[in-house]
C-alpha cells in the first residue's frame, strides 16, 4: 500500500457476488497457505466490512506469517475504525516481525491519535518495528507522547533510544520547544541530535549546549553545527574558535571552516593565525586561507612565513604559511618567499618558497629562483628552483638551464633543468 494512502478512502473496490463473498470466507479457512494468502488479497480488494472479523481472526491465529501479514493489509484497504482496535493488540502482542511492522505502519496511517502510546510501546522492539512505528508516531503527529519519548533519550538505551530521536524528528512540530523544556537531563547528547535533525530551526536551542561544562557535549555541538551549512552556524564557529578552551574542539569547529564562505570566515581564521596558543591549529589555518584565497591574510601569512624555524611544530605551520602564500597569487608576496628561498635555514622551506614563487607566475621571482638554481647547496631545492623557472616561461632562463642540465653535480637536478627547458 502506498504511505499516503488513506484507509478506505480513494482505494479501489472491486465489486463481488454474494456467492463469491461467501466463497473467500470459506478459503480464507483453508488449510492451503497459498488459498489463505490470495483469499485475504481478494477480500481486502473487495472492501466488504463483513469480512473484518473473519481477517482479524487469520491476523492473530493464523499459523502461517505471510497469511497474517495479507490479513493486515485487507484490513488496512477495508479502512474500517473497528479493526483497528485489533492490529494495536497484534502489534503489541508479540511474533513475527514483518506482521507487526505491517501493523505498526496501518497504526500510524490511520489518523488516530489515540493509538501512538501503542507505537511508543513498542520503540524497543525489533529493527522494522520500531522503525515504523517511529515513523506512524511522525504521521499522527501526537504531542502528548513527546514526554515519553524524551524520557527514552535520558532513560533508557541502545536502539530504544535512537528509535526514539528518529520518531522526535518524524514528529518535528512542537519537538525544539519540548526539548528545550526538559534539557539538563542524561540524554543531552541525544537531544543534540534530534535538534541537529531539525535542522537550521532548531540552531539557538543547539548553540546554547555550547555552555555545558563537559567537553563531549560541546564537542558534539560543535560537530552537529558543521553539519548545517546556514550564516548562524557559521557564525558559532567562528566564535568557538576564538572561545573554546579545548583544542580538539576549536579543530572541529576550524576545519569545518574550508566549506563555508570566505567572507564569514576571514577574520576567524587569521585570528587563529596570529593568536592560537596551539600550532597545529595555527598551521591548519594557514593551509585554509590559502585555499579560500583570503587575501587580507597576506601579511599575517607572511610574518608566520618568515619566524625562526626553531622546532618541528613551528616549522610545520611555517611551511603551511608558505604554500598559503603560494595559492594567493598575489606578486606581493614576492619578496618574502624570495628571502625565504635565499636565507631560511629549512630547506624543505626553501623548496616550498621555490614552488609557491612558481604558481604566483610573477617574473618578479625570477632573480631569486635563478640565485637558488646556481648556489644553493641542496639538489632538492636547486631541483625546485629549476622547474619553478620553467613554469615563468622567462626566456631568460634558457641559458642558466642548459647549464646546469649538463654540469649540476646531482642527476635529479639535470633532468629538473630539462623538463624546464620544455616549458620554456
Amino acid at each position: 500500500m502506498s504511505p499516503d494512502q488513506t484507509p478506505g478512502i480513494g482505494n479501489p473496490r472491486t465489486a463481488a457476488t454474494a456467492g463469491e463473498f461467501e466463497r473467500l470466507l470459506l478459503e480464507l479457512r483453508d488449510f492451503n497457505d497459498s488459498v489463505r494468502e490470495k483469499a485475504a488479497i481478494r477480500l481486502g480488494e473487495i472492501g466488504n466490512k463483513n469480512a473484518i472479523q473473519p481477517l482479524v481472526g487469520r491476523l492473530n491465529n493464523d499459523k502461517s506469517p505471510r497469511v497474517q501479514w495479507f490479513a493486515a493489509e485487507a484490513l488496512y484497504k477495508i479502512g474500517d475504525a473497528q479493526a483497528w482496535p485489533a492490529i494495536q493488540e497484534r502489534l503489541k502482542a508479540g511474533g513475527d516481525e514483518r506482521v507487526r511492522a505491517k501493523c505498526a505502519e496501518i497504526l500510524g496511517l490511520s489518523g488516530n491519535k489515540i493509538y501512538a502510546d501503542a507505537l511508543v510501546y513498542v520503540l524497543g522492539n525489533e529493527a522494522e518495528v520500531a522503525k515504523q512505528a517511529a515513523i506512524g508516531l511522525g504521521r499522527l503527529k501526537n504531542l502528548d507522547v513527546l514526554d515519553q519519548l524524551i524520557l527514552n533519550i535520558d532513560d533508557s538505551y541502545g536502539n530504544k533510544r535512537d528509535i526514539s530521536v528518529m520518531a522526535m524528528i518524524e514528529i518535528g512540530t512542537g519537538v525544539i520547544k519540548k526539548l528545550v523544556e526538559t534539557s539538563g537531563k542524561n540524554g543531552d547528547s541525544y537531544r543534540i541530535d534530534t535538534l541537529s535533525k531539525l535542522g537550521q530551526p532548531a540552531i539557538v536551542q543547539i548553540a546554547a549546549y555550547l555552555n555545558n561544562q563537559k567537553n563531549s557535549i560541546r564537542s558534539v555541538v560543535v560537530r552537529t553545527l558543521t553539519k548545517i551549512s546556514s550564516d548562524d552556524s557559521t557564525k558559532y564557529l567562528c566564535n568557538i574558535v576564538k572561545t573554546e578552551k579545548e583544542r580538539f574542539i576549536r579543530k572541529f569547529a576550524l576545519e569545518a571552516m574550508e566549506q563555508r564562505p570566505a567572507a564569514q570566515v576571514e577574520v576567524a581564521l587569521i585570528y587563529v593565525l596570529q593568536n592560537d596558543e596551539n600550532e597545529e591549529l595555527r598551521g591548519i589555518s594557514a593551509k585554509i586561507l590559502g585555499k579560500l584565497k583570503i587575501i587580507s591574510a597576506l601579511d599575517p601569512l607572511s610574518k608566520i612565513a618568515l619566524r625562526e624555524y626553531i622546532d618541528y611544530s613551528i616549522c610545520n605551520t611555517n611551511k603551511q604559511a608558505i604554500i598559503a602564500l603560494g595559492l594567493l597569487g598575489d606578486q606581493r608576496a614576492i619578496q618574502t618567499l624570495g628571502s625565504l628561498l635565499l636565507d631560511c635555514i629549512d630547506y624543505e622551506a626553501r623548496g616550498l618558497a621555490a614552488e609557491a614563487i612558481a604558481k604566483i607566475k610573477s617574473t618578479a621571482g625570477f632573480e631569486y629562483l635563478l640565485s637558488a638554481l646556481g648556489s644553493d647547496g641542496n639538489a632538492t631545492v636547486r631541483q625546485a628552483s629549476a622547474l619553478a623557472l620553467g613554469q615563468l616561461h622567462d626566456r631568460r632562463a634558457i641559458e642558466p638551464l642548459r647549464q646546469v642540465s649538463t654540469s649540476d653535480p646531482d642527476s635529479s637536478v639535470k633532468e629538473a633543468a630539462k623538463s624546464a627547458l620544455k616549458n620554456i
